[in-house]
């Protein structure tokens, strides 16, 4: 529980790197709301990483975000992130490690007078951004078995987070084959990367985890937040997946960005909860 001193504190830092997005792409204002911050679940969250992996490398990932990254075009003020926060661009390079954040996401939907927040675990998973030839990702990840590697390692995290969280399911989305899947080498995303991570590891772990979204031949359509309220359910046994940038804050250009992430982002605090900036409990697990 954080003092109301360190709780302005904190909220302070928010609304500073709120303020460094160009509008329309921030995050949502009821946030910052200081009823709201003191029951938020800070200590819920955990950076997943691999443990052949530097964690000083992947905690400088996880620090240095830039509010908004859509296709390279960076959609805030540099300036204005510098001065507060003594950097204009984040610390993702080509070779970066890749990792994952669970949280216990306050989700808000509604006008003010109608909005009752509730909690949805949620494992936040960075795809490989092959969105423009200018990405680190791009340059790196240049063969059909390096991005397989990739997304192998990938959907490892996000299993390890659904035993970690306790949940019996996981509702999965296609994470990176939308937009990301740009490389010219792949002509169906989905059968040539996704099926070969996915499904192996799906049946590893059938006895424990029910796949919610993929019934191992195709995705059932869902959208974020209306999949929360589909009668039947189960909101509180269901991890979450959500389709994070390499670059960004989490829910990255939130009501302006047309993506999962900016879904999220629209009806979550997930931004302050993943960045140790405004969230000193994060903590790191190596898997």
């Amino acid at each position: 529980m954080q003092s109301n001193a360190e709780q302005n504190k904190y909220i302070a830092r928010a609304t500073a790197f709120r303020d460094t997005y160009y509008k329309r792409y921030e995050f949502s204002e009821w946030v910052l709301d200081p009823k709201l911050w003191s029951t938020y679940a800070w200590q819920d969250t955990v950076v997943l990483y691999h443990k052949e992996d530097s964690l000083e490398d992947v905690q400088t990932l996880v620090t240095r975000r830039e509010p908004c990254n859509i296709g390279l075009d960076r959609l805030y003020d540099e300036t204005r992130l510098e001065q507060h926060f003594g950097y204009r661009q984040g610390a993702y390079k080509e070779g970066s490690p890749n990792f994952a954040i669970l949280c216990t996401a306050t989700v808000s939907c509604g006008n003010t007078n109608t909005r009752i927040p509730f909690n949805v675990k949620v494992i936040n998973l960075i795809g490989c951004a092959h969105d423009d030839a200018e990405q680190p990702d791009y340059k790196h990840y240049d063969s059909l078995e390096k991005v397989r590697t990739f997304y192998k390692r990938m959907w490892q995290l996000a299993f390890a987070a659904a035993v970690r969280s306790g949940c019996k399911k996981m509702r999965v989305f296609n994470v990176g084959g939308g937009a990301f899947a740009g490389a010219p080498f792949i002509e169906d995303f989905e059968r040539q990367v996704f099926k070969v991570a996915f499904d192996p590891l799906m049946a590893e772990h059938a006895a424990t985890i029910k796949i919610v979204g993929y019934n191992g031949l195709e995705f059932q359509p869902a959208f974020i937040p209306h999949v929360l309220f589909y009668p039947n359910e189960d909101v509180e046994n269901t991890l979450y997946v959500n389709a994070w940038d390499p670059w960004s804050l989490v829910g990255n250009g939130n009501a302006g960005d047309r993506s999962l992430d900016g879904a999220w982002g629209a009806c979550s605090n997930m931004g302050v909860l993943c960045w140790p900036v405004t969230n000193p409990h994060i903590q790191y697990c190596a898997v």
